[in-house]
């Protein structure tokens, strides 16, 4: 949604006015005036890829762009990337002015085609200006005035690593659970969000948000450690002057050791001492018996972690990834 918003932006800034067409599953429509251009029971990529390639043979001049959504498992399917390698060649010969843009938090890409896409990952979790952008929109629609300096940040901030349905769903769910109040509620709204982001965790089976906390009390013999921690909380609460001051900002530890030993204690009290949350990262949970599947696990882990940052990333039982052979030895 936010992506067609900017593309639209970009058409009425461009020299060039562009034709913008949506293709999904039932078909292709053009997004400025509405109209179907095409349209069929189950339209494929397939079809899609043949329309355009006959239309720029008719005339190459053309300025569109089209759109592609819930059609990315027609990127498995040969005749299809024919199809596309034979239309970008044709584009590319011809000069025309004619974009394909997939839409897709996961998409198939050909080795033959790796050299016509640009793959962009900034696109799936919306950033801090566009959470904000949602939640003026859905004050608004309720009439909430929100008044309390650092309220809105302190919102968005909670809803960051969620999608903007999961937000929206999120806030339309508070404010009918708490009777359309929002004042006195500040803290209520949150905790809806909290459980929106714990549900979508548990969804995705990545990560695992942790809410105990735990404080110095609780870990003995690590004085170094918590000295060290304690130290270094000083920057990260206080991370744009450190930036500004070109500061190290600390990156993370390896702690080995027995069973019982306070790892687990030190990543919360780690958490609870910068004052962000924490994500719990089970490396068994990301191992896949297909060929590549735990890389793309692990990689779709960490991205979840980078939009939610700033956040501590509790990697447990680290050494699964690392299996053993038969003689117990690592394997290179």
């Amino acid at each position: 949604e936010h992506f067609i918003k900017i593309v639209h932006q970009y058409n009425e800034m461009a020299d060039k006015k562009y034709q913008i067409y949506q293709c999904t599953i039932d078909g292709l429509v053009n997004l400025q005036t509405g109209m179907v251009k095409e349209e069929a029971e189950q339209y494929t990529l397939k079809d899609a890829t043949k329309s355009i390639s006959e239309e720029l043979d008719e005339n190459p001049s053309r300025n569109e762009i089209y759109i592609f959504r819930t059609m990315e498992d027609g990127m498995k399917d040969t005749n299809t990337i024919s199809r596309i390698k034979i239309l970008a060649e044709k584009i590319r010969d011809t000069h025309a002015n004619v974009f394909l843009i997939f839409l897709a938090k996961d998409i198939y890409i050909d080795s033959t085609l790796e050299k016509d896409f640009y793959i962009d990952m900034n696109f799936y979790y919306p950033k801090i200006w566009q959470i904000k952008e949602v939640l003026n929109a859905f004050f608004e629609s309720k009439n909430i005035y929100i008044d309390q300096p650092f309220l809105l940040d302190d919102i968005a901030y909670n809803c960051k690593s969620l999608t903007t349905v999961e937000i929206r769903n999120a806030l339309e769910l508070a404010y009918v659970s708490l009777n359309r109040k929002f004042k006195g509620n500040e803290n209520k709204y949150l905790q809806f969000i909290q459980d929106a982001k714990k549900q979508s965790l548990r969804k995705s089976g990545l990560l695992e948000l942790i809410e105990e906390k735990s404080n110095v009390k609780d870990i003995g013999g690590l004085s170094e450690l918590t000295e060290w921690l304690e130290k270094k909380s000083t920057i990260i609460n206080n991370i744009s002057s450190a930036k500004r001051e070109h500061v190290d900002v600390p990156k993370g530890i390896l702690l080995v050791g027995m069973p019982g030993c306070g790892k687990s204690l030190c990543a919360k009290y780690t958490a609870s001492l910068f004052n962000v949350p924490l994500f719990r990262l089970d490396v068994g949970s990301l191992l896949d018996k297909y060929v590549g599947g735990s890389e793309h696990n692990f990689r779709d882990a960490l991205l979840l972690a980078e939009e939610a940052s700033p956040c501590v990333l509790w990697i447990d039982e680290m050494e699964k990834a690392f299996p053993n052979d038969s003689d117990g030895k690592n394997q290179s």
